[in-house]
């Protein structure tokens, strides 16, 4: 069975269970929606190196998806996940899930401590301005008191 698969990075991570550097886009099968289904590696203790086929729209909880989820034998035939049971499958998918979420979270949190940084650094450039010009009016006002006595 011929595909027409071209290898596509999606996303890196070194904590996920699941190999995204090694993701695939199978345009000879697609989903229950017509999309290319996307072939990745799992990384979980249970089944390391499997590769299997999902819907691309399936770890996106904001999408609705066709819940295409099928392991792809070496042959390239693919045996149906009606033999698994349905809630290794479900597991399968929380744990990819739970990576994705993590690497997003890092990223985030990488994200916001940079802000944080630069905005404690305007903040105190500011109060620094602020106290200046305090002291300023401060001055000018008792040069003018000065003048009128």
């Amino acid at each position: 069975m011929a595909s027409s698969c071209s290898a596509k990075s999606i996303i890196s991570s070194s904590s996920s269970n699941v190999s995204k550097t090694n993701t695939m886009v199978d345009d000879s099968y697609p989903c229950g929606y017509g999309f290319p289904s996307q072939i990745w590696t799992s990384t979980t203790k249970k089944n390391p190196g499997k590769k299997f086929r999902v819907c691309p729209n399936r770890l996106d909880p904001n999408t609705a998806n066709c819940s295409l989820w099928k392991w792809v034998d070496d042959d390239e035939g693919v045996r149906n996940t009606n033999k698994r049971d349905e809630t290794e499958i479900k597991v399968d998918s929380i744990e990819v899930r739970i990576s994705i979420l993590e690497k997003d979270f890092n990223e985030h949190k990488g994200i916001a401590k940079k802000e944080y940084i630069t905005l404690s650094k305007e903040l105190a450039q500011m109060s620094r301005k602020l106290r200046f010009q305090k002291w300023f009016i401060i001055m000018i006002f008792v040069v003018l008191l000065v003048k009128l006595m």
